[in-house]
């Protein structure tokens, strides 16, 4: 986990989570944190191989990197693996199971479809779930397993189309998402054979309306006079009070 809904954010009652997991869990089952900075604050560390794997709660806990530190042949070593369902590229072994790989492609919540805008409409699914780790949705009538990413300064993309045998993976150091995006939709359409879409210049166009939307929303707001007086009747502010 790595968020909260419910403001649960500083150390303390991060602390609280941590332990009430570990409790809920058998003694030989880990969790993980995604901020590495989490589980220093509830446990200390570093994690030795000598603490490794003894039971305690720093040894427990694990934590992602959010695969800051891969390359392109890492992701593509990945890529390969999860769509040979777990089995190591050179033949030599497994990293999971086929059932493992079966469910974390299948999706566990059903999400709101949300139409895309204008000229980007193609890319609306017909369905759209959550999995363990992946999003399950559609394009053109493929089915993708999907996710996105986002740190500052850096966006990245993951697709597979398993029908199809073919994965990929875009990664750009900037923040302009629909950049990623108008790559990845020109790369399914390529691998489906599909007519060739502008898609980079058809997000580039939602960005711009978007953006004048905006724009014009704040001259709206910005010319509206402001609400002077008080909030109440003034009626409601008579009577006796005490501090």
């Amino acid at each position: 986990w790595h968020s909260s809904t419910n403001n649960l954010t500083d150390p303390a009652a991060r602390l609280q989570i941590f332990d009430a997991l570990l409790q809920a869990l058998p003694a030989d089952r880990m969790t993980m944190s995604r901020p590495p900075s989490f589980k220093k604050d509830a446990y200390g560390g570093p994690l030795t191989a000598a603490t490794a794997f003894s039971g305690t709660p720093l040894s427990r806990v694990g934590h992602l990197n959010d695969c800051f530190l891969a390359s392109a042949n890492d992701m593509g070593r990945w890529i390969a693996i999860q769509l040979a369902r777990g089995a190591l590229p050179e033949g030599s072994g497994r990293l999971f199971s086929e059932a493992a790989s079966r469910q974390m492609w299948t999706a566990r919540v059903h999400l709101p479809i949300a139409p895309s805008p204008g000229p980007t409409a193609a890319a609306t699914p017909q369905f759209n779930g959550y999995a363990l780790g992946w999003n399950e949705r559609d394009y053109r009538g493929r089915r993708l397993i999907m996710h996105t990413g986002a740190v500052f300064g850096a966006q990245a993309i993951i697709m597979l189309i398993p029908e199809r045998n073919v994965g990929f993976s875009v990664m750009i150091n900037c923040e302009d998402g629909e950049a990623a995006l108008g790559i990845a939709y020109e790369l399914l359409d390529h691998y489906l054979q599909q007519p060739r879409y502008d898609w980079g210049a058809a997000w580039q166009e939602v960005v711009r309306l978007r953006d004048e939307r905006a724009v014009a929303l704040l001259k709206q707001q910005a010319s509206a006079p402001a609400r002077a007086g008080p909030s109440l009747p003034l009626e409601r502010y008579a009577g006796a009070f005490a501090d």
